[in-house]
């Protein structure tokens, strides 16, 4: 399984992507009382593979929760399972391949029975919406599917 380490950016919401390897060996206790399975010499540890961190020019900065674990946002927590996709994506920015990004704003999978609305806003408006999803580690059309029904359960009520 490969690993990726990122560390949180002095007094920023981004992330660094600074190193990747994989694990070697996983130890886990056996099940039960965690003091019995620390005398029986059990300790729970990950060994990753032999690394050194990436060369500070590799180094990939400025990314969101969205970019790092797709659209679960980080919170607390120190480890992220993530996708395929999501792996192949930090492997390909890190060899500085930066998938461009579409003036249409976000790709969605449409299902059946979807509607797409075309919604004209200013820019300010826009840039709100941008900063408030970047801060989250969200895309803007999460943040306005989210307004849009939190909108209309306040009318039921």
């Amino acid at each position: 399984m490969k690993v990726f380490f990122v560390f949180k950016q002095p007094d920023s919401k981004y992330y660094t992507l600074w190193g990747r390897t994989t694990i070697d060996s996983v130890n886990v206790p056996p099940i039960g009382n965690k003091a019995e399975s620390v005398e029986k010499g059990y300790t729970q540890y990950v060994r990753f593979s032999p690394f050194q961190p990436l060369p500070s020019e590799k180094w990939v900065e400025n990314l969101t929760d969205s970019d790092l674990t797709g659209d679960k946002p980080w919170l607390m927590g120190r480890y992220r399972y993530i996708t395929a996709e999501k792996e192949a994506y930090l492997e390909s920015i890190i060899e500085g391949f930066v998938p461009e990004k579409s003036d249409q704003g976000s790709e969605v999978a449409l299902t059946r029975g979807d509607v797409v609305l075309t919604v004209v806003i200013t820019s300010t408006m826009s840039g709100r919406l941008e900063s408030a999803a970047t801060e989250e580690g969200r895309r803007v059309d999460e943040v306005v599917r989210e307004a849009i029904a939190e909108w209309l359960i306040g009318r039921r009520e």
